[in-house]
C-alpha cells in the first residue's frame, strides 16, 4: 500500500498566538494528514474531534516515553528513571494522567463538586 506523501510540519505563524493557517489547508484536503518533522522523523495530523478522541482513548498510543509505542521516544530510556517529572501531565497516560483531574487541589472552583 502506498503512504500518501507527507507534508512539512507546519510552524510558520502569523500571529504567536495562532496556529499555522498551513493546519487550515491541512484540514480541507481531509481528517488525516501524513506529517514531515524537521528531524526527518513522520507522524500523522488528526483534524476531527472524533478521531482525536478515539486515538487518545486507545492504548495502543502513548505519550510515556517508557513504551515503545510512544511517538516522542527518542532514545532507550534507563527502567530506573523516573517515569515523568512532576507537573508533567503530558508524558503520563491513564490512571495517572486523567481528563477529569483538577490541575492542581481545588483548581474546579466553587459550585463545581
Amino acid at each position: 500500500m502506498l503512504q500518501p506523501a507527507a507534508a512539512p510540519l507546519p510552524t510558520h505563524r502569523g500571529c504567536p498566538f495562532d496556529p499555522s493557517r498551513e493546519y487550515e489547508r491541512l484540514r480541507e484536503q481531509g481528517p488525516v494528514s501524513r506529517l514531515a518533522f524537521p528531524d526527518g522523523k513522520m507522524g500523522w495530523l488528526l483534524t476531527r474531534r472524533e478521531d482525536v478522541r478515539a486515538v487518545l482513548a486507545d492504548d495502543r498510543f502513548s505519550s510515556d516515553r517508557m513504551r515503545a509505542s510512544s511517538p516522542v521516544r527518542q532514545t532507550a530510556l534507563r527502567p530506573e528513571a523516573p517515569k515523568a517529572r512532576a507537573g508533567m501531565p503530558i508524558s503520563l497516560d491513564p490512571p495517572e494522567h486523567r481528563d477529569d483531574a483538577p490541575a492542581q487541589p481545588g483548581a474546579r472552583g466553587r459550585g463545581s463538586e
